[in-house]
């Protein structure tokens, strides 16, 4: 499968309230109708079509992604930070070109700040961590001179975009988690998904060689056990104006109503992303997005009052540019 950078952008468009509304429509679940869409909206369907279609072309919507709960397929998520040694730009390159190759990778992200690299990667145990480890360093290990691996624990905040895109909030129904197991025929639609998560059940039943019913009853059943936690469009934050940063918190004893006070703040925050506890040298992990440099200093400085005698340490990370994101990687293909 090919990745092309994501969040480097040659140009910035302006959006209109319309455009934000269908956007954070997507968001809650890219594969509803445009009918759908253009209720939630108050447009007509022909309106959310053509704009959604713009979207697309100017490139702020790059695809659409699978939120896979890789929990739930019984892996782990594991966040690799590296600062090189300062390389050239060809040993650059091809310690890229073999990241992006390896199938437990999820996310290859280039940074400037505390560290130059992000490698978001999955493993089952200890002992497969190893090996990965071993390969991603193998060869490459002379040009690295720090890393930090964090272990995520759990999540405190996942969105698309952050509250101050707009304050468009649309109902979820909540709905009872079913216990379900997955198989083979499982794991081919979750690949095909991966490379476009709006694609039409009848392309989908084409691809995986099943039938239209049983794609259609197994993607309900995926939904229905939250393996499949949601349908998102994939966005160039730079082509809409955002600047995404990345937050290591070090806070001192991280205990359970600390941990609820944080996840609180989080929630309400008007520029995070996404956030996790995470285990290492840092345990908080914070992405945001921010269309003017002062709130992410705002954002920092609230986290840093709110819990000044807990704070150790933190690095704060400017994302550059993207390389690989997947929910999905290329090691749950099925036989």
């Amino acid at each position: 499968m090919k990745y092309e950078p994501r969040i480097k952008a040659k140009k910035v468009f302006d959006l209109d309230l319309k455009d934000k509304k269908i956007l954070k429509c997507l968001e809650e679940n890219s594969r509803q109708s445009h009918n759908q869409i253009a209720k939630k909206a108050g447009l007509s369907k022909e309106s959310v079509r053509y704009r959604i279609k713009q979207l697309e072309e100017k490139g702020i919507i790059q695809n659409y992604k699978v939120v896979v709960d890789i929990k739930k397929l019984d892996y782990r998520a594991y966040h690799l930070f590296v600062n090189l040694n300062k390389p050239d730009l060809e040993i650059e390159k091809e310690y890229l070109k073999k990241l992006i190759s390896y199938p437990f990778v999820r996310a290859v992200i280039k940074f400037s700040g505390g560290y130059d690299f992000e490698i978001a990667m999955v493993a089952k145990n200890i002992d497969e961590l190893e090996r990965n480890l071993t390969q991603l360093f193998n060869g490459v290990d002379k040009y690295i001179k720090e890393n930090e691996l964090l272990i995520v624990v759990r999540t405190f905040v996942g969105r698309v975009f952050p509250k101050s895109f707009l304050e468009f909030e649309i109902e979820k129904k909540k709905k009872k988690i079913k216990e379900i197991k997955v198989d083979d025929k499982d794991i081919k639609i979750l690949n095909v998904l991966k490379e476009d998560a709006v694609m039409p059940i009848y392309k989908i039943a084409e691809k995986t060689k099943l039938g239209v019913d049983s794609v259609t009853y197994r993607m309900k059943k995926l939904e229905d056990g939250e393996i499949i936690r949601n349908y998102i469009p994939a966005i160039n934050y730079r082509a809409v104006g955002y600047q995404v940063y990345a937050i290591l918190l070090r806070i001192n004893s991280l205990y359970e109503d600390v941990e609820a006070k944080l996840k609180r703040y989080l929630i309400q925050d008007p520029n995070v992303l996404w956030a996790v506890k995470t285990i290492g040298n840092y345990n908080v992990m914070i992405y945001l997005a921010v269309d003017k440099p002062e709130d992410l200093h705002d954002t920092l400085n609230k986290i840093r009052r709110t819990f000044a005698n807990r704070i150790k340490g933190y690095k704060t990370l400017i994302a550059y540019e993207e390389y690989k994101y997947t929910y999905f990687p290329e090691l749950f293909l099925g036989e």
